[in-house]
């Protein structure tokens, strides 16, 4: 039998329950963690003040994520068509 206890990870209280949030500073990796409702307060407070952001600006296209060319099946067999004139 498995028992999976999560507890704070500030106060470490066991028996509390907890709220899992993943934080990340700008330029460093998430992280995971899992806070009880009184160590959460100052997060949670933070998020009812924080704005929501816009949606996010489309970042200026690169030439390569340009939509590929579409070949359709009778221009695949044209082109096997002719290698098959060049190889003959």
């Amino acid at each position: 039998m498995e028992m999976i206890v999560t507890v704070c990870n500030v106060c470490k209280t066991p028996g509390l329950p907890t709220a899992r949030y993943w934080v990340q500073r700008e330029g460093e990796a998430r992280k995971k963690l899992d806070l009880c409702e009184t160590d959460a307060a100052p997060l949670e407070d933070a998020l009812t003040h924080a704005e929501t952001p816009a949606a996010q600006e489309a970042a200026p296209r690169s030439p390569r994520a340009r939509r590929r060319k579409v070949t359709t099946l009778e221009e695949i067999e044209k082109i096997k068509a002719a290698e098959a004139a060049k190889n003959t």
